[in-house]
């Protein structure tokens, strides 16, 4: 078998033309803990799983075919080029299956008619006005939706959403990973995520303009209101970023549902 290449993130990248030979147990023991730690980041593996199994790669082959079906690709349970190039996408750091992170409890949805935000600090790449702009440009295409809810920017005192950049470990236990793979993550409202309930965090190692900011807040802003990843490409809460700039369908019935 030809040696797979490597991409920028140290993954094994398989030859496309042996795709099919490529199942989870035959890579390596590096690059098998790889794709671990991906299924269990994103929900798909419980990391609090019994390791002593007789046969842990069951779960492995389930998972990945889960990730599989849950992004649109053929649920083979192979990582074939297709599945690496769709984990190496640059994407929220949100867990696209929810009962496993401590960012998801199903059903949480703001229960006020006004839901505050205040940026905490800005990015080194945009002055802080261009950055609340960006923000505030997400934020009105949700509240179009919302017939009895309304965000509200503050800007000093508490509020219920609280917007900042950060590298690396930033002390909220999910840690950035440098440029490039996840681009930002948010919490849900109340009961989720304790003390940061509806936070969002942009990883200040990416290069933020404007408008490349504008389009990840607008994810992001979906969560904090209480929507989870969707499985419709053509959404803009799909978890991979494509570039949407407005929201489709999915995401408009989605949020009505929760604030009808």
């Amino acid at each position: 078998m030809a040696e797979p290449s490597k991409n920028n993130n140290g993954w094994r990248a398989p030859d496309a033309s042996l795709a099919s030979e490529v199942t989870f147990v035959s890579l390596p023991p590096q690059e098998q803990a790889q794709v671990r730690e991906f299924l269990q980041r994103f929900g798909y593996l419980d990391r609090s799983r019994d390791t002593t199994d007789l046969d842990p790669s069951v779960d492995d082959h389930a998972a990945l075919k889960c990730f599989q079906r849950f992004i649109g690709l053929p649920d083979t349970g192979k990582f074939d080029a297709e599945t690496q190039t769709a984990m190496d996408k640059p994407r929220c750091g949100f867990p696209d299956v929810s009962g496993i992170s401590d960012f998801v409890l199903s059903g949480s949805k703001w229960h006020k008619p006004v839901i505050t935000w205040r940026l905490v600090g800005g990015s080194e790449d945009l002055p802080l006005e261009r950055v609340r702009k960006a923000i505030l440009k997400a934020c009105v295409q949700w509240d179009r939706h919302m017939n009895h809810n309304k965000l509200q920017e503050v800007l000093s005192g508490p509020a219920d959403i609280l917007i900042l950049f950060a590298k690396r470990n930033h002390g909220d236990g999910h840690n950035f990973d440098g440029p490039g793979r996840v681009l930002a993550h948010a919490y849900f409202p109340p009961p989720a995520g304790g003390m940061l309930s509806g936070d969002i965090h942009f990883d200040e190692d990416e290069k933020w303009t404007d408008d490349f900011l504008m389009k990840v807040a607008l994810h992001e802003v979906g969560h904090s209101l209480g929507l989870a990843h969707s499985t419709d490409p053509r959404a803009v809460m799909f978890p991979t970023f494509s570039d949407k700039s407005s929201l489709n369908t999915d995401d408009i019935a989605g949020i009505r549902r929760l604030y009808p």
